[in-house]
């Protein structure tokens, strides 16, 4: 999760995120390692680690993030981030105790947006949900989460969505937080914010019993479906990459 907007990159010939989008993802891939090995910045780091997820090389993107981690370790500075990324790596690998081990470890992270680790919360509520027979007991997890939002730097984007995800907030003011303004234009809506608000609502619709197992994994299906995102901007389109819902959601609508 983030709360940052970046600016879009304007070359068509070495343009990774739109050779990910054209199903060029090695090109894509090749590109974003060879900037990271060239700087090797949190933000690179990120962007590999991603475009690593989005090809479904899994293995390497676990590689990858588990080394980030470990340089970002040394300098007391490991993110909640690349925590969040490992769990979605070996929870696509099929790993799913390994996911966990990584998102509890990402609940007490160094560093995390806002300050605050709400995100691993928020994963390990994903995961109570989608595999009901591991030892995560969801009311717990979100009472956790509600100790967490208490901090009053939760109260914008994207402590909004978690506010929403406890219970703590309604839709309507979630929504609200999804306007904004990007490279000083009125975009409006941002896409990625629907997109990962909608994720947990699937999962809360489940979890209340307002839906059925086959509905969420149809729900999912409709997330991951290119026609979702192939129009978006590159700035949005980038954050979707950033998601490690999005494989999740990948994952289980193929299951």
């Amino acid at each position: 999760l983030s709360c940052k907007r970046m600016t879009p990159e304007l070359s068509h010939t070495d343009n990774p995120w739109q050779l990910l989008r054209t199903d060029r993802g090695g090109e894509a891939v090749a590109l974003l390692r060879e900037r990271y090995e060239r700087k090797p910045t949190p933000g690179a780091s990120m962007s590999l680690g991603a475009a690593l997820m989005w090809t479904e090389e899994y293995v390497e993107a676990r590689r990858h993030f588990q080394s980030s981690l470990e340089k970002a370790k040394q300098l007391r500075m490991g993110s909640e981030g690349d925590y969040a990324f490992l769990g979605a790596a070996e929870w696509c690998l099929g790993s799913y105790s390994s996911a966990l081990e990584w998102w509890q470890a990402g609940r007490a992270a160094p560093y995390a947006v806002l300050g605050v680790c709400i995100h691993s919360p928020m994963l390990l509520f994903s995961a109570s949900i989608l595999q009901p027979e591991l030892p995560l007991k969801p009311e717990a997890i979100l009472d956790e989460l509600r100790n967490k939002l208490a901090d009053p730097r939760t109260k914008m984007w994207p402590g909004t969505l978690a506010h929403f995800v406890a219970g703590l907030t309604s839709m309507e003011a979630v929504k609200s937080s999804w306007t904004g303004n990007r490279e000083q234009n009125d975009r409006g809506v941002f896409p990625d914010c629907r997109w990962i608000t909608e994720f947990y609502g699937e999962l809360l619709q489940l979890s209340e019993g307002r839906s059925t197992p086959l509905q969420l994994k149809h729900g999912m299906a409709s997330l991951v479906d290119p026609a979702r995102y192939s129009s978006w901007e590159e700035d949005d389109f980038i954050y979707l990459t950033r998601f490690p819902e999005f494989y999740i959601a990948r994952r289980e609508s193929r299951a």
